[in-house]
């Protein structure tokens, strides 16, 4: 489980809450899970997204609404003149 804040809205009326979790060692992504209080179980949510999926909230309707980074990076190779 990430050390983000939730989002006001990522308690849903039964209870189960939206959570910000590192899956694996394969990702160092934060990905979106759904948390059952009851037994302590996370499910992840997966998604086509490559990149943070952060303050993920439930819509009046059920769904899911969070925001995504996109991180890109470069390598520069600075030589002397």
């Amino acid at each position: 489980m990430g050390d983000l804040p939730l989002a006001t809205n990522s308690i849903r009326k039964d209870g189960k809450i939206l959570i910000t979790t590192a899956l694996d060692e394969y990702t160092w992504y934060w990905q979106v899970s759904v948390l059952d209080p009851n037994t302590g179980q996370a499910k992840h949510i997966p998604t086509d997204f490559a990149g943070d999926i952060l303050y993920a909230g439930w819509t009046s309707d059920g769904q899911i609404l969070a925001m995504g980074l996109n991180t890109e990076g470069s390598i520069w190779r600075f030589r002397p003149q």
